[in-house]
């Protein structure tokens, strides 16, 4: 197939398709491999089937050419089905190039790539690709032309999430990303990020050569927070580290001694913040978005909310939380109670315990009816072990078990990390040989 394709004042313009004009392919390529990262060209689920294209969906595959046969633009794209939901597209390019082979019934045209040799950039050639693109979509009977574009500018910004990266606008209110522009002046609308569109594995050795940087040490996600997901294989959607973590983890000051909890929290807008609260050695008090949480930066903590040294002698526990309230027992420190207001943690302590808590601290539970006479149960670490019981509200302590005489209630050596269990009406605690269970004394 050939067709004409104007450019301004330049009716030289035409479409050559892969199958048309194979002679052309290794020519086109040629001249634009460089203009995409080198990393890119190694994608698992890309490999796999980018051979194929050529192969098999040939009429789909083409070059901009001039009339001399002088290489322009080089375009790849699948058809697919996609039933018009944002829900329903393809997760990126590896999502659509599978789907491409391995489902039937295409309505759509999804592009893949478009490449322009560098000498040639910044003339508009890429909006008359995706125009030629969309020309093709439509002689095939597709309905539309889709696009799980990469923008060019987002590797200049690799603390931003993409989510964000996307809404960015100029003065003149055109994305500030020029591939999106060149999207958006055609009539295109984002319909969804996709933060993982390319799956590339390689070795250390392999990313230094893609990349020309040198990666002298290897990276994890030691001390931070982090985000799970299972789409596509366990992996880390999102995270947080904390710009010193480095200091942390040779002083023994890291976040890894203590545990997350997520909460939700309505600010005055109505707005709910999906967030998690977590510590650990060094004494601050962390909140992330969920939905945001921050990642690394080498200068400063981009985190939701943090209060500094707070929790004195550290964290070795788990928080407790009900409503707007979360409880933290430091080492050799009261538990502490911090509420929310506003989605935002208050910067002082509400109300604390009288007494302290040894080595490793406390981790506290909620018990209540309803909401109603909630308390708050703290195991003791010492000899024997003493459970306390609070008010809620206000840490008042209501009852511990060396309050009744001769040593009634008193139920063994204590232990560390010991968490007060509450189920049908009894805490059940555990000590280094066997668990006290308590409840209301018959006739009470």
């Amino acid at each position: 197939m050939s067709l004409g394709l104007r450019l301004g004042d330049d009716p030289s313009m035409r479409i050559a398709t892969a199958s048309e004009r194979p002679d052309l392919l290794v020519r086109a390529w040629e001249q634009t491999r460089d203009t995409n990262p080198e990393y890119n060209k190694h994608g698992a689920v890309l490999n796999e089937y980018w051979p194929r294209l050529t192969e098999e969906r040939a009429e789909f595959q083409f070059n901009l050419i001039t009339q001399e046969d002088g290489i322009l633009a080089r375009a790849h794209s699948i058809p697919l089905h996609w039933d018009g939901s944002s829900a329903d597209l393809p997760s990126g390019i590896d999502g659509a190039i599978k789907r491409g082979f391995e489902d039937g019934d295409a309505n759509v045209l999804c592009a893949l790539l478009i490449a322009v040799p560098r000498d040639l950039q910044a003339r508009g050639l890429s909006r008359a690709a995706v125009e030629a693109m969309a020309t093709i979509a439509r002689l095939h009977g597709l309905t539309a032309l889709i696009a799980p574009v990469r923008p060019n500018w987002k590797e200049r910004y690799p603390l931003v999430e993409i989510e964000r990266y996307a809404q960015w606008r100029r003065p003149d209110q055109l994305p500030f990303d020029p591939w999106m522009r060149v999207h958006e002046r055609l009539g295109a609308t984002v319909l969804k990020p996709e933060p993982r569109s390319l799956h590339i594995i390689g070795t250390v050795s392999e990313w230094e050569a893609w990349t020309n940087m040198t990666f002298p040490e290897s990276g994890d996600y030691g001390n931070a927070f982090l985000h799970l997901t299972t789409k596509g294989g366990l992996a880390v959607a999102d995270y947080f580290e904390m710009f010193n973590q480095s200091s942390e983890n040779g002083s023994d000051t890291d976040l890894g001694s203590g545990g997350g909890m997520l909460v939700n929290e309505k600010d005055s807008t109505g707005k709910m913040w999906q967030l998690a609260v977590g510590a650990g050695k060094d004494a601050n008090l962390y909140v992330v978005d969920r939905t945001n949480m921050g990642k690394f930066n080498t200068k400063t903590n981009n985190v939701y909310q943090e209060l500094q040294g707070v929790l004195r002698n550290g964290i070795y526990s788990m928080p407790a939380a009900m409503n707007t309230s979360i409880y933290y027992g430091p080492v050799s420190s009261p538990i502490a109670l911090y509420q929310f207001s506003n989605a935002k943690l208050r910067t002082t302590a509400t109300a604390k315990t009288a007494n302290s808590f040894a080595y490793p601290g406390a981790t506290p539970s909620i018990s209540s009816n309803g909401a109603q006479n909630a308390i708050l149960w703290a195991a003791e670490n010492t000899n024997p072990a003493v459970l306390h019981a609070y008010n809620a509200k206000t840490l008042v302590e209501i009852y511990n078990t060396n309050q009744a005489a001769n040593g009634r209630d008193q139920f063994g050596a204590g232990n560390k990390y010991i968490t007060p269990m509450i189920a049908n009406g009894k805490v059940y605690v555990g000590t280094t040989n066997g668990v006290g269970v308590f409840g209301l004394l018959a006739g009470k």
